[in-house]
């Protein structure tokens, strides 16, 4: 078993076996999940939804649902139905 300190400040560094192990790193970010008199450390992802929100904002003008729900169904009655003999 691994232990940490906890300085004046209510911080811990984590033992670089553990780091490691969760591939941390400076800056990353972690849960903690306490339940009872236990907590249990959970590695979140570097970038979260939240981040993301609007990175695709500049795609949306040359996209068209309708185009795309149209190639979804020709493409799902292809798998189903196979090619279209129709020519």
């Amino acid at each position: 078993m691994l232990t940490a300190k906890i300085s004046a400040k209510g911080q811990i560094n984590l033992p670089k076996s553990v780091r490691e192990a969760l591939g941390l790193g400076a800056g990353d970010r972690v849960a903690f999940v306490v339940e009872g008199a236990s907590a249990t450390i959970i590695p979140m992802p570097s970038r979260t939804a939240d981040d993301l929100c609007g990175s695709l904002a500049h795609l949306a003008a040359d996209f068209d649902l309708e185009e795309l729900r149209l190639r979804r169904a020709e493409d799902l009655s292809a798998r189903l139905l196979g090619p279209d003999i129709r020519g």
